[in-house]
């Protein structure tokens, strides 16, 4: 992206990327934490997959926020 025409656009849908990535890691452990008082190896078990699944946050920027067809 060059310039500031859809900075705003871009930054606000970068927001809700972060949002949905945040969402699924600490709702991980909110959810693990009101189900069970865990250990450390059981909140790395969590944690990991967790993580994994907030990849989706790079698949959603490139797909969404920054696809290139939206910068014409």
């Amino acid at each position: 992206m060059r310039g500031a025409k859809g900075a705003g656009r871009h930054q606000f849908e970068g927001l809700i990327v972060f949002g949905l990535g945040l969402v699924l890691t600490s709702g991980s452990l909110a959810l693990l934490h009101g189900l069970t008082a865990p250990g450390l190896a059981l909140e790395l078990t969590v944690l990991v997959p967790a993580n994994l699944a907030a990849v989706l946050r790079f698949v959603l920027l490139r797909g969404w926020v920054f696809h290139p067809r939206r910068q014409r």
